[in-house]
């Protein structure tokens, strides 16, 4: 087993960074050089709306090899990095060439100041999110476990997979895979092993945000100021994304990544006029399209989101009166290069329906699911100061109040999307289906790509009104700097150990387990029933065995619930034998000590074939909210026998 306890140093990191770059900035901004040459985008925008692009190719690449039944590679990876290089040297050079008179004017004191600005919050940003998380071994919660399982499945197969072997019994893939894509790119670059490849690419993806908020809000509200102030907020005022380490929910964040890559394509396209060569439509098109796929393969709910934009951007149009022509041209085109980027993600959604993820969604549509569940989706919880704090919702309401006076529709867009992601939580008040199908929290996680410009807005306008005092763009540009070295300091601290699955005690563990262990051991792990009882969840470092050290465990990765197993009954035989252990059903979530070693849990666990216990380090949740195993009774039982106790960490043989 690969090291998974040493840390990059000095040098090591630079060479992640430098991978990142490789991955990420420079693909994205070769694509945008070639599909949106006729844009208004600066150099800087450019730059920025490549990271969305970036993180936008790997998941259409899996996806085109897979449908040609190739293999991908640390080659491949390495070849496609040279390319993309190649092509930002030659495109960027003739973007200079063609632009050269823009060059003086990028010189100007304002102009420097203001580069200097976000190139020091992007740096901060990217140091602070690897920083959080310098102790880490893993990524935190549970949803880290099959994010890294995934990525270490895609590398091991080339590409997407259907069998889950040798890890567990599931046999299609239906997941959105966008995330672990790029988290598989990092892997094949660099050699990490899949722990630290994925949780350095979730964080790279969080200081992704930064830029991509950034010209998200210059694009859509012509104010660079907004732009740079929106980017501060995002990367280090407001608890979300910085927050989303502490949950793993990687998938959403890399989707919210490539999100404002389409909408921003989409604005630019829609700027273009009839005197435009048709070449720039057809091009605006492919990028649309593109960026729409990669969307619907990184993540289905974030689909929605842009989804909801683009109507409200079109019903914004038609309300300003726009010629007929001008809208039928441009619904027109939104028309087709939507149904292009559903063409090109078809085959994967086909796929999607070999699981039971359209089943699930259809049983919260028709009823079927427990009232209490859907109650508990489908409210509408406090947003402060979680998901935004509140300060920054007045100043998104007073960015706002700006733009009703200046007549700027296109910034009150982002106040219609906020209305309509709360909507989206709750459509039964107005008597749609679909109560709890897009929970309270996966909504609210959006919140800051639609506030966070309004509050741009808002200190922008301030301090335009302030232009009259002398040195007020330095005075405006020093509140700022202050504002991200403030946010840079807890956003070290950000990510909450008392998160880990997979602690430092565990990582040693699976070491032992490797080294002292028959490769056909098999594991009883701590569980508890989780969504409304259809299944069960890991508390500890035990969900992370398969993965680490190829023995198998009773507990499958949380995606059981949604792929299909290789016997029709896989999934219902690990809850009836974790029912069975517990002695009551799982619908009934109250937590319980489970006592193995009483007659009846002994016979469940010979059934199992199971040779050891698990007991990790750290409980999550704890002994309130989660079932948990009794060691006290393994310790006094004849039928157990303690062959592992370090740092909190307990490894029983059945006898």
């Amino acid at each position: 087993m690969i090291d998974i306890l040493s840390w990059p140093g000095l040098g090591q990191l630079v060479v992640l960074l430098g991978a990142a770059a490789l991955l990420i900035v420079v693909p994205g901004f070769v694509l945008v050089q070639l599909l949106l040459a006729h844009s208004r985008l600066s150099l800087l925008e450019r730059g920025c709306l490549g990271v969305g692009v970036g993180v936008a190719l790997p998941p259409l690449i899996l996806q085109m090899v897979y449908l040609l039944h190739g293999r991908w590679s640390a080659t491949l990876t390495w070849g496609y990095v040279g390319l993309a290089l190649l092509g930002a040297v030659a495109l960027g050079g003739r973007y200079l060439h063609r632009n050269h008179k823009f060059v003086r004017p990028m010189l100007s004191a304002e102009t420097a100041l203001h580069s200097g600005l976000f190139v020091l919050l992007v740096l901060a940003g990217v140091f602070s999110r690897l920083y959080a998380v310098r102790n880490l071994v893993s990524g935190l919660w549970g949803d880290s476990v099959h994010h890294t399982l995934i990525t270490q499945l895609l590398v091991e197969n080339g590409g997407l997979f259907t069998s889950w072997r040798p890890y567990t019994e599931l046999s299609t893939f239906t997941y959105h895979y966008g995330f672990h894509a790029n988290a598989a790119f990092l892997q094949w670059l660099t050699g990490l092993p899949s722990t630290y490849s994925t949780l350095f690419m979730g964080q790279l993806l969080n200081a992704a945000s930064i830029p991509m908020a950034y010209v998200l809000t210059t694009r859509f509200t012509q104010s660079r100021p907004a732009g740079l102030w929106a980017a501060c907020f995002t990367g280090f005022v407001n608890l979300i994304p910085g927050y989303f380490v502490n949950w793993g929910r990687y998938t959403q964040l890399a989707a919210q990544i490539i999100l404002p890559a389409l909408l921003v394509g989409w604005r630019e396209v829609e700027s273009l006029t009839a005197a435009t060569p048709k070449t720039a439509w057809v091009r605006g098109m492919i990028f649309a399209a593109l960026m729409t796929a990669a969307l619907a393969l990184t993540h289905y709910i974030v689909t929605i989101f842009a989804v909801l934009f683009v109507a409200i951007y079109i019903a914004g149009l038609l309300l300003r009166r726009v010629g007929w022509r001008d809208s039928v041209r441009v619904i027109g085109w939104a028309i087709a290069a939507g149904g292009l980027g559903v063409g090109l993600a078809l085959p994967w959604l086909i796929n999607t329906a070999q699981g039971f993820l359209s089943r699930n969604t259809g049983a919260m549509v028709s009823g079927a699911v427990a009232a209490e569940r859907v109650a508990g989706y489908a409210q509408l919880a406090s947003i402060t100061p979680l998901y935004m704090k509140g300060y920054l919702l007045l100043l998104g309401l007073f960015g706002a109040i700006l733009a009703v006076r200046q007549q700027r529709w296109r910034v009150l867009v982002f106040a219609a999307w906020s209305v309509a992601l709360i909507f989206l939580i709750v459509p039964g008040m107005v008597g749609l289906p679909g109560n709890g199908v897009v929970d309270f929290a996966t909504s609210y996680m959006a919140l800051y790509l639609t506030v966070l410009p309004l509050a741009g807005v808002g200190v922008a306008g301030l301090v335009e009104g302030l232009r009259r005092w002398p040195l007020t763009h330095w005075l405006a540009g020093l509140a700022l700097l202050s504002v991200g070295v403030w946010g840079a300091g807890w956003q070290n601290r950000i990510a909450e150990p008392a998160n880990q699955l997979l602690t430092p005690a565990d990582a040693r563990a699976m070491q032992w387990i490797e080294q002292n262990t028959p490769t056909r051991a098999r594991f009883w792990v701590n569980n508890f029933p989780a969504y409304g009882g259809t299944m069960i969840a890991g508390t500890d470092g035990g969900w992370w065995i398969a993965q680490l050290t190829h023995r198998s465990t009773n507990l499958p990765p949380m995606l059981y619930g949604s792929e299909r197993g290789e016997s029709k009954t896989f999934a219902q035989s690990i809850n009836t034998a974790a029912q069975q252990i517990r002695a009551r059903a799982l619908t009934n979530a109250k937590a319980v000590p489970v006592d193995l070693s009483t007659p009846a849990a002994l016979q469940v666990l010979r059934e199992q074939g199971i040779t050891h216990i698990y007991i990790g380090a750290n409980a999550l949740p704890g002994k309130a909210l989660a079932d948990w195993i009794d060691p006290a009774k393994l310790r006094t039982s004849p039928h157990f026998r303690l062959v592992y106790d370090v740092d909190g960490v307990l490894i029983f043989a059945l006898v």
